[in-house]
């Protein structure tokens, strides 16, 4: 069965204004057999990223803009062992107060990892 693991980093862990704030998410196939990613859809932060503040409320994401036919393609084949990485920049929006956020990918549909 394809597995595809995320791992998440944080690009500055220190003080950030959060419009500043950047992650990125290592994406890898962890099977014996390729996986697909439609990485141009899991590169909307609204549609993969769940954020919550230092109070566990609920940050919503600017949503994304209409499908494009990139969007609706069945994404990109990810072979065993291999990594693709996306950073993620700028999606909280910059009226939030500073402080500390928790972020947690969440690709709901098989597409998404």
């Amino acid at each position: 069965m394809p597995v595809l693991e995320a791992r998440i980093s944080a690009e500055n862990t220190s003080e950030v204004v959060p419009g500043e704030f950047a992650i990125t998410v290592t994406f890898r196939n962890g099977s014996d057999q390729a996986v697909r990613l439609n990485v141009h859809q899991a590169a909307h932060p609204a549609l993969v990223l769940e954020v919550a503040d230092s109070n566990g409320r609920p940050v919503l994401l600017a949503p994304p803009s209409a499908p494009d036919a990139e969007d609706l393609e069945p994404g990109r084949l990810i072979g065993p062992g291999e990594q693709v990485e996306l950073t993620y920049a700028g999606f909280l929006d910059r009226s939030q107060t500073p402080g500390e956020y928790r972020v947690r990918y969440a690709g709901r549909f098989e597409s998404l990892g």
